[in-house]
């Protein structure tokens, strides 16, 4: 049936139970977010409990980058205040600080007028035609809160670590291998897979049998093998397995790669069995681990920007 085949068995194996956990997992996060977002507009009475700051016009207060918390309440608005408006038509909401707030004579409605810091005069130029004032209306909070750029990149970073080690771990319970994704690290393997190929594994309690790619590694070797099994041996007095393996490209079995003294492979060597791969994908692995000089470059330049962007 070859590789494509067994790969689509293999994917058809997966129980219907599973693939409901994961949706409703999924849909669960989602959820979650949506019902954070609601309680947040609650809490704080506005429409838009976080923006972000897109131009320089608050410089020095506020860095492009930086987020913004808000908040709305009832009581009255004061000059000094820094205010997040909409104008009507306009798409993006703009950070400004409020420069003069006039009472009508009735008292129940303020005519508000903004500026940013850095800006030369004040925002009339940027209302709708002929709009002189802001109304209540068009303010969607006051800004309470800040996170610098430098935190930002600091937190997204963790978030990033953080979010890639859940996601890592989920694919283990999924997939019931240590490694659910491998790099091909060389051309063993070709044509079948070239190096740099992702393969993505998964393991199960099914037998491994003769003709599957397997990912394996030997004690006290760093680097596992993508190779194919080539023979499995059904021992007699036990339901133990022993497992022969071969690259598509290499001449001989794999005796020579084992353990010295090592004929066969058991079922405890085995990480996984391939049942997808994306081509070419993890080659900026091989590339960063023959010439290490391009990662610590590219971690020196993001700290570089987290450690140097404006306060």
């Amino acid at each position: 049936m070859g590789f494509i085949g067994d790969s689509i068995a293999s994917l058809k194996s997966i129980k219907v139970r599973q693939a409901l956990e994961q949706a409703i997992t999924l849909g669960m996060i989602v959820s979650s977010a949506l019902i954070l977002w609601k309680l947040l507009m609650c809490v704080t009475g506005s429409e838009s409990p976080v923006v972000v700051v897109l131009s320089e016009s608050m410089e020095p207060a506020f860095q492009r980058g930086d987020i913004l918390f808000l908040r709305m309440g009832e009581d009255p608005i004061r000059a000094g205040e820094i205010v997040v408006f909409n104008i009507d038509r306009r798409e993006i909401p703009i950070v400004h600080r409020v420069i003069k707030v006039h009472e009508r004579n009735d008292r129940t409605d303020i005519d508000v007028l903004t500026k940013g810091d850095n800006n030369d005069q004040d925002d009339r130029v940027l209302y709708a035609p002929g709009q002189q004032w802001l109304q209540r209306q068009h303010i969607m909070g006051r800004a309470i809160g800040l996170l610098k750029l430098r935190f930002i990149l600091v937190l997204t970073s963790g978030m990033i670590v953080s979010s890639a080690l859940i996601l890592w771990k989920f694919l283990m319970c999924v997939t019931g291998s240590e490694s659910p994704v491998v790099v091909v690290l060389s051309e063993s393997m070709e044509p079948a897979f070239q190096r740099g190929d992702i393969l993505f594994l998964r393991m199960g309690e099914d037998p491994i049998r003769a003709g599957e790619i397997v990912v394996f590694n030997i004690d006290r070797r760093e680097i596992p093998i993508v190779h194919r099994v080539i023979k499995v041996h059904q021992r007699n007095d036990t339901s133990d397995i022993d497992i022969l393996t071969k690259g598509d490209n290499n001449p001989t079995n794999d005796r020579g790669l084992y353990a010295p003294g090592q004929q066969w492979l058991q079922r405890h060597h085995i990480m996984g069995r391939a049942v997808g791969f994306l081509p070419y994908v993890g080659y900026i692995t091989i590339v960063m681990t023959e010439k290490p000089i391009i990662k610590y470059v590219l971690i020196s330049a993001l700290g570089f920007l987290a450690l140097t962007s404006k306060e």
